[in-house]
């Protein structure tokens, strides 16, 4: 066999141009003759190729396809066409081997100097592989798409191709070989087994087996599996979140106690009335997916496509670049492929026709519309089984009619999909026939493009139809939209129609899911079993004529193989679109069904290990094929991210409840009338929504019994937002409306906006690998410079016709010299404006009789012969001689850096100048960032934590306010209207007692009278550590507060320190009354709180905020009593009464949680339990008795023990107290 050279051609002009430098123009003459582009010099060949083709021999056993055919007559036009192209395969060089069994066996092995050619042709110059030496040996996947390549495009006289010969069945079949390897045991062992379900894949070995395409489809669902960990804890933590409010939704109450709201019939026959509260179930489970942990979810899905991609185009980046991919080009592949298959070959030029495109448009157009056809039926399926079943006899039909009609629908719904996939296949591979692709990769993104459309609206025009259309176009009772003149479009459910479309979702992904899995498995193993069933019998086997007595070693593996179930280019087509068309149910309407992230992992992880054991173990060897990325199924993916932004707004937006609930709560609820701070905004919701039908307003044909339980029905509801006169919309419909809009708007741009955000933040590739390539490119044209120099010596023979080689010898040695400066090629980097000395030191032998000159260049440019300072002397004994050249720079501009190279004789020594780059913008940018986050998250903390710190730290080093001589911790003022009285005595009080231990003097007199504090009012407060005021709209219409409201906060600024005011938050922020300004106004001075609809609860601000302003609380022992009300002995005379007591009764409920009477009356509380140690308590007196004892004068029996000693000094009152032993 001829040996195959490859060339590589190389000009000899530089290396002249360089002799020119050293002599000067003056012997430009003697290098004329080379100057015309023809006198081109060819150099030794690209790679070594061996002298004689080393194709291993039949015994080896090696074998890269398998071509099996039925065994024919002789003569026959098959066995002819088989021959003829057996024939042509021989004349390329093929070896071809023939076993004969029940069929026909090939075994083809192609040439090795086929593999030359294509490694000659596809060096990649970028490559880190790069070798111009001895030939390598190329993977096996690489042999086999040569081979295969070779075998569809080998064209037999009769202009016939392996794929015309497979449709004539002149052969049955065309496949590789599964051979055992030491990959194909660890893949079988680590990959294709279910043991190692959850261990991470050998990507490097599927690689190597079934090539780069494979290994990326399971990369990136790999990668797609893992992120989706992410998004299904988002999911379940949503549903978590709806389970929180399964029972306690407002909505849902309403609807399970709405047991007098009667609904219109549900269809025009035989329909009854129903209540309301009989969809209790169903309305629970609405609410459990329909709330606001669902627009945070949808959200956080529109952003979590994006990482995906984004993340995943820089996985795709690395792995590229590890595979050295990253520069390689399919159609430089093709292109090559097809010289080495026919050196005659032209290529196919590109065309575009536009009459082709219009007609493949045109029935694209008309498929797309059967499509929404088959979706149009499949409502009015489930109009007309509405009807049916609810008419039915059966009570579990008519009873869940709405139920079993949407669950029946969709079962129907996974059929058609099953169905219409197989005819959207034919039709998209018809239209991708029509278009005549130019390439097998550009006929693949055309099918995908189609297919996916077609699948796309097969599997979600349903879908669409329920998330946007049921319930919004059937009319209303009186005039309902009827299919044909008779049946009625269904009719949303009172809590919502997503609740259909989770049904629809779940049971689609869970059929789809389940059933296709186990198809996908269940089928090619039948179908190999069934194979195995048929033992072939022995026959002879012979190699191109030469027959063999013995069984043939490879009869069983090809035996086996057969027995494999086929594959075709199709078959990894199939997986990406199973997996992109589940992504899509994962992300478009995801809002509606949380749980599909869930399903989706659950399926990956399952079907990666069932795809490996397909292709190991059922399936034929897949014919390996190159590929850098996914191709046009990213595109698909993006389009799907940028669908998902959108269907999720419209499921929020029009599907869910959510819009109209807020609407109500802030427009119609009865927290937006009047201050209900106990109340849930959504009530009343269910009602609002509800419109009202008189009865008589019926349709004529329309047939409804007039009674409901034994009642005569004269009006029902329905959902909408209609008048109940005419049955126009209200104007709340229109309000619903502008905010389903308003907020679909924000929701989509907002989105898009993270997104394009997300997606300019993460880059696609990423910098390591960048800078990984930038390095691989620069040491490959480094490492071509250096080999320049030493071609010259090659490229002298013809040169020396002209005379010039003896006058360019006399500089180079016959040893290269040695360099001392640099050691090494150095790298510099220096900042603009810096001036660098490059030193290029070198020596060579004494004996060499070679006068070597110095040469710079910059970047492959030849330098002036001035540019250089250089210096030569002689080293010990003249034995060695050195030369020494000094290129001084001035770094003045960008252009100045660059690839400085030393020539000296035929060595080279180069100088990188790169220039040092000031502190980059990216990590001040991601401080900046990072400290904006944390002052952010500080600031958070901030809001949410300030007022527990700051409670911690006054219990623990705050103040202690203990021997003041106070009774009371606060003295608080409200005032007499019932709403006031039960705020602070069901509310204030049981909290501030109960919770958290102060003791509060309650008064509901008015405070400032005269604009004068009376005794009374003095004596109290001076009693208490603090002062509260109540200033509801009741107390702000006293006279004080109208006229001389300032003066009176001057004298109660001089009573109490820093006394604390209450306001409610409808008044504070509607009510404009001089009272509340002047407070705002003095903040510093007063304690101004707002109650507020969330300070219900025990840890809400409030609270916290009016600790903060009353005296620090301590712990004490049970036989001590608290230090803080340890004041005087029993006899003391500030103990007094009210002078209103005796016309009193007491504080009906001292505890706080029953008592409607007034505290404060006495200051002496109710009798306490005395404390251990002391004397037991005595029996009360009977009320009647007490208020005797009082009239006459006599002391009444309180029990003060828990008062203790006094002590005078920290007295603050107005009043001077003296003790018996003092006087």
């Amino acid at each position: 066999m001829p040996k195959e050279a490859g060339v590589q051609c190389v000009q000899v002009r530089p290396y002249l141009s360089f002799y020119i430098q050293l002599q000067g123009p003056q012997h430009r003459k003697d290098v004329n003759l080379l100057e015309s582009p023809e006198d081109e010099i060819l150099l030794t060949p690209c790679r070594e190729s061996p002298v004689e083709d080393t194709d291993p021999s039949p015994n080896e056993e090696k074998w890269d396809f398998v071509l099996v055919s039925d065994i024919h007559e002789m003569g026959s036009e098959k066995e002819i066409k088989r021959k003829k192209y057996l024939d042509e395969l021989s004349k390329k060089g093929f070896t071809i081997k023939k076993i004969e069994d029940t069929k026909l066996f090939y075994g083809v092995r192609a040439p090795q100097h086929i593999f030359w050619r294509y490694q000659c042709l596809l060096t990649n110059p970028n490559s880190r592989q790069q070798n111009s030496g001895a030939y390598q040996d190329v993977p096996v996947t690489t042999r086999i798409r040569v081979v295969h390549f070779i075998l569809q495009n080998t064209v037999t006289s009769d202009l016939e191709k392996l794929h015309d010969l497979m449709k004539q069945k002149v052969f049955e079949a065309a496949f590789p070989l599964h051979k055992k390897e030491e990959i194909t045991e660890i893949l079988k062992k680590k990959w294709a087994r279910w043991r190692v379900l959850f261990k991470e894949q050998p990507i490097e070995e599927i690689r190597c087996y079934f090539g780069e395409k494979v290994a990326l489809y399971f990369a990136w669902l790999g990668w797609y599996t893992y992120l989706l960990i992410f998004a299904a804890l988002a999911g379940l933590a949503t549903v978590a979140a709806g389970t929180t409010v399964f029972s306690s939704s407002q909505v849902s109450k309403e609807i399970c106690d709405a047991n007098d709201t009667i609904m219109c019939p549900l269809c025009d026959q035989n329909c009854s009335f129903w209540v309301l509260s009989d969809t209790c179930t169903y309305a629970k489970v609405t609410h459990m997916i329909d709330n606001e942990a669902t627009v945070v979810f949808a959200m956080f899905m529109a952003i979590w496509a994006t990482v995906f991609l984004e993340l995943w185009k820089r996985e795709r980046a690395t792995v590229a670049t590890s595979w050295d991919l990253y520069g390689w080009d399919e159609e430089e592949e093709e292109l090559a492929l097809q010289l080495i298959n026919n050196s005659q070959h032209d290529p196919r030029l590109y065309q575009h026709s536009y009459f082709r495109s219009t007609i493949v448009l045109i029935l694209a157009v008309l498929m797309i519309m059967v499509l929404i056809g088959i979706a149009h039926a499949l409502v009015i399926y489930r109009a007309v089984a509405m009807a049916l079943f609810t008419q039915s006899e059966v009570n579990l039909l008519s009873k869940h009619a709405d139920t079993i009609a949407v669950m029946t629908g969709a079962v129907l719904h996974y059929i058609t999909i099953v169905i219409m996939t197989k005819v959207n296949w034919h039709v998209a591979l018809f239209l991708c026939n029509l278009e005549k692709p130019r390439t097998l990769s550009q006929g693949e993104n055309n099918f995908t493009v189609k297919i996916f459309i077609f699948q796309f609206f097969t599997n979600f025009s349903s879908l669409i139809y329920i998330a946007f259309f049921l319930g919004r176009i059937n009319g209303h009772p009186g005039h309902y939209v009827r299919i044909a003149g008779h049946w009625r479009l269904e009719e949303c459910h009172p809590s919502g129609c997503i609740t259909d479309l989770f049904i629809q979702m779940a049971v689609i992904m869970l059929l789809k899911q389940t059933i296709s899995n186990i198809m996908e498995y269940l089928v090619p193993w039948v179908s190999r079993q069934l194979r195995k069933k048929k033992k072939p019998s022995k026959k002879r086997s012979v190699i191109l004529g030469e027959e063999e007595e013995e069984e043939d070693p490879c009869k069983k593996q090809w035996l086996k193989n057969y027995e494999l179930n086929e594959v075709d280019v199709f078959s990894l087509f199939n997986e990406y679109l199973e997996i992109v068309i589940q992504y899509s149910f994962t992300t478009i309407f995801v809002a509606a069904f949380p749980l599909a992230p869930l399903l989706a992992l659950i399926n990956n992880v399952i079907e990666i290990h069932m795809d490996a054991i397909k292709m190991m173990r059922l399936r034929r060897r897949m014919v390996p094929r190159k590929a850098k990325d996914i191709g046009i199924w990213l595109q698909v993916l993006e389009a799907i991210g940028t669908l998902a932004v959108i269907g999720n707004g419209l499921v929020i937006a029009i599907t869910s409840d959510f819009i109209p609930v807020q609407v109500y709560k802030y427009m119609y609820s009865p927290c937006t009338r009047e201050n209900h701070t106990d109340m849930d905004c959504s009530t009343g919701y269910i009602n609002n929504s509800l419109s009202v039908f008189h009865i008589q307003d019926f349709e004529p044909h329309t047939k409804v019994l007039p009674e409901f339980n034994g009642v005569q029905i004269k009006e029902c509801r329905y959902r909408d937002y209609r008048n109940a006169d005419d049955y126009t919309y209200t104007i709340q419909f229109w309000h619903i409306f502008a905010a389903r809009l308003a907020f679909l708007i924000l929701f989509e741009h907002v989105a898009l906006c993270v997104k394009l955000i997300a997606a300019w933040y993460i880059p696609d590739v990423p910098q390591k690998v960048k800078n990984q390539i930038l390095k691989e490119k620069h040491n490959n044209l480094r490492n071509e410079l250096r080999r320049e120099f030493s071609t010259t010596l090659s490229t002298m023979a013809p040169i020396s016709q002209a005379g010039v080689l003896p006058k360019l010898l006399q500089y180079l040695c016959s040893v290269p010299p040695e360099f001392l400066v640099p050691a090494a090629n150095e790298t510099l980097r220096l900042v603009l404006g810096s001036r660098v000395e490059l030193n290029c030191t070198v020596r060579w032998a004494g004996t060499e009789r070679c006068q070597p000159i110095p040469a710079w260049s910059k970047d492959g440019q030849w330098l002036g012969s001035g540019s250089s300072q250089d210096t030569v002397w002689s080293g010990q004994n003249s034995s060695e001689q050195l030369l020494a050249s000094v290129l001084q720079l001035n770094l003045t501009h960008d252009a100045d850096f660059g690839v400085f190279a030393c020539w000296i004789s035929n060595a080279t020594a180069t100088f990188t100048l790169q220039r040092a780059e000031a502190a980059g913008h990216v990590p001040a940018v991601l401080a900046a960032l990072l400290v904006l986050v944390l002052l952010v998250l500080l600031a958070v903390l901030y809001v949410q934590c300030r007022l527990n710190v700051l409670l911690w730290y006054r219990d623990r080093y705050g103040e202690l306010e203990l021997n003041d001589g106070k009774l009371y911790d606060a003295y608080v003022s409200h005032a007499t209207a019932a709403d006031d009285r039960k705020f602070v005595h069901f509310i204030v009080k049981p909290q501030l007692e109960n919770r958290h231990g102060y003791k509060l003097f309650l008064d509901e007199q008015n405070i400032l009278p005269n604009s004068e504090p009376s005794a009374d009012l003095i004596m109290n407060v001076s009693r208490c550590r603090r002062l509260i005021v109540v200033l509801s709209v009741a107390y702000l219409e006293q006279d004080w507060c109208n006229s001389n409201f300032r003066e009176g906060l001057w004298r109660l600024l001089e009573l109490s320190r820093k006394p604390i005011f209450i306001v409610f938050e409808s008044q504070y922020r509607e009510i404009a009354h001089p009272a509340i300004t002047l407070l705002k106004q003095h903040r510093s001075t007063v304690t101004l709180l707002v109650w507020r609809a969330s300070s219900m609860t025990p840890s809400s601000d409030f609270w916290k905020e009016l600790c903060l302003a009353l005296p620090r609380k301590v712990s004490f022992p049970g036989s001590v009593g608290d230090p803080q009300t340890q004041l005087q002995e029993d006899k003391d005379p500030m103990l007094i009464l009210h002078s209103s007591y005796l016309d009193s009764a007491g504080d009906l409920d001292p505890d706080g949680d029953l008592g409607t009477g007034l505290r404060g009356r006495v200051f002496g509380s109710p009798q306490p339990p005395r404390l251990g140690g002391r004397s037991a308590p005595r029996a009360l007196a009977p009320s009647g008795t007490e208020e005797a004892q009082l009239r006459d004068g006599q002391r009444s029996e309180l029990d003060v023990s828990d008062l203790g000693s006094r002590n005078y000094g920290a007295r603050t009152d107005f009043y001077c107290l003296v003790t018996e032993d003092d006087i």
